[in-house]
């Protein structure tokens, strides 16, 4: 896309390199016999982006369960037993943490449970078991606790799972099947044998998915380990390690993240559950909107930058929206800790965090690649509280929000949206630090540390033509023609949000209604 409101679309997986350093000639070379593209322009970003969408493919909007409340991203980890003799850990943990955010009213829609494979550590953090069939030792009544949280509190459970397989040791797993069935890559220079990969610090076979038998193999194992206990959905995680091991590698590298999408697609309409499961996933490429239920960012590191921080987070959202994926989000607190560097979640950035997430399309947490290390929703009584009321803040947009999913469906358009697409001004193409969520809410989440955070810092933000009101305290600013920029205090739980005037009697009337029962505005 470009500022002059033309589009150009390259319809291929082949190797590509774009450069548009050069003012006057923009040059795009596609290593291939032929070059497809589509090009086009339109007098609005808005109707360009609706154009684009067309041909990525459109997003449905998410199941209501799955995102009228919060998604607690927690790993129960091994059972144990404390002086008492009282089971701790694994499914108790689970359950002990539902039971204390239902206690506190938090609006809770699912547990996403990482760690129902088990875990194993080492020096960089600690990492599942990739091997899709349940831990007993951590979930000894995985079915019955999944049946129980439903059937007790309403909250779903969310699992996970990822094309790969390793093999465990002393003990079957799936990876032993898999070379018997032949599903995995092939490795070129060892007929017969798969293509091992280095994830980090182990060793991993990947699904040959442009193999039917690896498509057919992997769904039965969805349907039969995952589903069948009650599962109602799962992080769809990586897709983007494709081995390129020669030239024609490229495009089945390119390829491989929406055949992963497509698959879970058609798992969920074989086993009749497209209406009530909820799929999220990381990887994609040009027409994966098409395919893909919900993204999420990937993994931030837990810092303040710009380049993997949270800075980087909103960055992400904002364009991705501009490529078609309507539906993102990212982990509440980031995820990568570099414990080595001394590199971990602090407790303001997780409250910023979870500020800014409150108003986007998803509103889920995770621990992190260091959960002993990074601070949680729930490490002290202020962070839950902080927790429980954004949760509660997400939870009152409920209808604001399924109206925009609607509106992407209809028209390709992103629920967060950068100033310019809006306002193609020059001024507006500058700014990335502040978003709308829909077209009634103008949001500037603080992105920095502060050294006072409870009085917080004065934060910028530049507001457009219109009546606009502050979500916190109800002030009214009248911005008459172009911009203003505006300083505002930026406390630990009110960052700058304003509100449409105009909306605050019609779609927005039911969100302010909510916050005003829960007393958390007063005007």
């Amino acid at each position: 896309m470009t500022s002059d409101l033309t589009s150009f679309i390259l319809d291929t997986y082949e190797y590509s390199e774009f450069d548009f350093r050069d003012d006057d000639v923009s040059t795009i070379h596609v290593y291939a016999d032929q070059m497809k593209a589509l090009m086009s322009h339109r007098p609005t970003l808005p109707e360009l982006l609706g154009n684009i969408t067309q041909y990525t493919g459109r997003m449905n909007p998410l199941p209501d369960w799955s995102h009228k409340g919060a998604v607690i991203g927690i790993q129960g980890g091994a059972v144990k037993f404390d002086k008492n003799n009282q089971p701790t850990g694994g499914q108790y943990r689970i359950q002990q943490a539902v039971s204390q955010l239902n206690e506190m009213g938090a609006p809770l829609s699912a547990v996403w449970i990482q760690d129902w494979v088990g875990k194993r550590t080492n020096l960089i953090g600690s990492f599942l078991w990739w091997d899709w069939q349940v831990d007993r030792s951590s979930y000894p009544d995985w079915e019955s606790m999944i049946a129980s949280l439903e059937q007790k509190y309403g909250v779903k459970t969310l699992s996970y799972i990822n094309p790969f397989l390793v093999q465990r040791p002393e003990q079957p797993s799936l990876f032993d099947t898999a070379i018997n069935l032949d599903v995995l890559v092939p490795d070129d220079d060892q007929p017969g044998m798969p293509y091992i990969q280095k994830i980090i610090v182990f060793d991993a076979g990947l699904l040959d998915l442009f193999n039917p038998a690896s498509r057919d193999w992997i769904k039965s194992i969805i349907k039969e380990r995952i589903l069948a206990a009650g599962v109602r959905g799962y992080m769809a995680d990586f897709a983007e390690a494709y081995p390129i091991l020669s030239a024609k590698d490229v495009a089945f590298h390119n390829q491989y993240p929406e055949l992963w999408a497509q698959l879970h697609q058609e798992v969920m309409e074989e086993t009749g559950l497209a209406q009530e499961t909820l799929i999220f996933g990381r990887s994609g490429f040009t027409k994966s909107p098409g395919k893909t239920q919900l993204f999420w960012l990937g993994d931030q590191t837990t810092t303040w930058d710009k380049n993997d921080g949270i800075k980087s987070a909103l960055i992400g959202l904002l364009s991705s929206g501009l490529s078609g994926q309507s539906l993102n989000h990212s982990d509440i607190g980031g995820y990568a800790a570099l414990t080595p560097l001394g590199i971990k979640r602090s407790k303001q950035l997780f409250m910023r965090w979870a500020e800014m997430n409150a108003f986007s399309p998803f509103f889920r947490t995770h621990e992190g690649n260091a959960p002993d290390k990074n601070h949680q929703y729930n490490s002290d009584e202020e962070t839950l509280a902080h927790f429980v009321k954004f949760s509660k803040v997400f939870a009152a947009l409920f209808g604001y929000r399924k109206a925009l999913m609607k509106e992407a469906k209809l028209k390709g358009w992103p629920l967060a949206r950068p100033m310019v697409f809006y306002h193609n001004e020059t001024q507006a193409r500058n700014i990335w630090q502040q978003y709308y969520f829909g077209p009634d809410i103008l949001v500037s989440p603080v992105l920095d540390a502060s050294s006072r955070p409870k009085q917080g810092p004065d934060v910028s933000i530049t507001l457009p033509q219109g009546n606009w009101r502050h979500l916190w305290t109800g002030a009214r600013y009248q911005i008459r023609d172009g911009f203003a920029d505006i300083k505002i205090p930026a406390p630990l739980g009110k960052p700058p949000v304003f509100l449409r005037e105009s909306s605050t009697e019609s779609s927005l009337a039911p969100f302010l209604r909510d916050l005003r029962r829960e007393s958390i505005i007063s005007w």
